[in-house]
């Protein structure tokens, strides 16, 4: 979380598994503010989703899509979602399908290549602290052995 912007960052890298992806899913269900909070997704360019299943990831968007509903936004909440090679980017488009910011869930998003590119949804000075790393607490990692494949 971005002490000063008040965004978040989720880095994805590794293996990948659902039970990790459940894990996340659980953590915003059980912290609100967080789920609320805008977002910026980055999936490491060596990163393995090769695990995860459509249906898996259709369990988890119904999730998140009772979870977004329920909440009192005032405003739209946005989100990033940041993949360089074709695998990654197929999971990422089937995971944004039809995902806009009346859909519901109250959220715009966008998917890139590269992190510069999330612009304008995200302002360049929150663009240049996830690039930098500067101001960010990390909430959590999970991941096998506590080595960290998803950050939060």
């Amino acid at each position: 979380m971005h002490r000063r912007l008040g965004f978040h960052v989720v880095r994805f890298e590794d293996v990948i598994t659902f039970a990790e992806l459940s894990e996340l899913a659980r953590l915003h269900a059980a912290f609100p503010v967080f789920a609320a909070a805008d977002a910026i997704h980055v999936v490491d360019e060596a990163a393995d989703l090769s695990r995860l299943q459509l249906s898996e990831l259709d369990t988890l968007r119904a999730h998140y899509a009772r979870l977004q509903s329920g909440l009192d936004l005032y405003m739209v909440r946005r989100s990033a979602w940041v993949c360089s090679t074709a695998a990654t980017c197929r999971l990422v488009e089937h995971w944004l399908d039809g995902r806009h910011s009346r859909d519901g869930q109250q959220t715009e998003v966008v998917m890139a290549a590269d992190l510069a590119d999330v612009f304008p949804l995200f302002s360049e000075d929150e663009i240049e602290a996830v690039q930098t790393g500067c101001e960010f607490t990390e909430i959590s990692r999970i991941g096998a052995g506590g080595s960290g494949r998803v950050a939060w």
